[in-house]
């Protein structure tokens, strides 16, 4: 009987176990499921396009502030900045020099001979800080502002007169050039005009021509015997 007892309370244990622990496996599958994503195609692209906005004003804000803070290093054209810098360039400090004036050309040293000697005193600094390239840049400035431009033969460099000369050639050369090719259009142009006169007038006859040629006279009258 006490077997009995203890066969039946084990049987009710295991029972009750096995329904405790398929209560516990069916509450935790019903959570995963509560807690499965919803995915909504409309709030992801609502999401990219939000994202897409950010990044884009990022990047505005970043230039912004890049050209911003450019404009805030770059120094305005000082009061006889013309003078200081050939002062600066008298006592061999050529960057100072360039730093003077390169704010100030074009906008604020407008006169003609003064823009001449500015330019001049560029290319004369790069030259002397060895950067022909630069140097070049400004003495073209200085030749297309004056084509009959003659540099100091006694006392500039000849690095810097072979400059101005060779930059010289390559202006005269380009403006002959470009007048030969405007002249050969020019030239074509009037050929042009003619062959379509031509063709007009031969389109105009073509049109106009009767259909059939006239009809050629007759013999001449048989006089009649006395």
């Amino acid at each position: 009987m006490f077997a009995n007892k203890e066969t039946l309370r084990a049987s009710t244990s295991f029972k009750r176990s096995h329904l405790e622990k398929s209560k516990d496996l069916s509450q935790r599958i019903t959570t995963t499921q509560r807690r499965k994503p919803f995915y909504c195609p409309l709030c992801c692209f609502y999401l990219l396009r939000s994202g897409a906005f950010i990044a884009v004003f990022m990047l505005m804000f970043l230039l912004g502030e890049r050209s911003f803070v450019f404009a805030q290093t770059q120094e305005p054209c000082k009061p006889n900045a013309l003078e200081r810098a050939e002062e600066a360039f008298d006592r061999e400090e050529y960057q100072a020099a360039i730093a003077l004036l390169k704010p100030c050309l074009p906008e604020v040293i407008t006169n003609t001979s003064q823009q001449k000697r500015s330019y001049k005193l560029l290319a004369l600094a790069h030259l002397a800080e060895g950067d022909s390239v630069a140097a070049e840049k400004e003495i073209e400035q200085l030749v297309d502002l004056d084509r009959r431009y003659q540099p100091d033969t006694e006392r500039d460099p000849e690095t810097f007169k072979r400059m101005v000369r060779d930059i010289k050639q390559q202006r005269e050369q380009a403006e002959a050039s470009g007048k030969v090719t405007r002249k050969a259009s020019k030239k074509w142009w009037w050929i042009g005009g003619g062959v379509l006169a031509a063709g007009g007038g031969a389109a105009l006859y073509i049109i106009t021509r009767p259909d059939r040629l006239p009809d050629p006279p007759g013999p001449p009258a048989i006089p009649s015997l006395p």
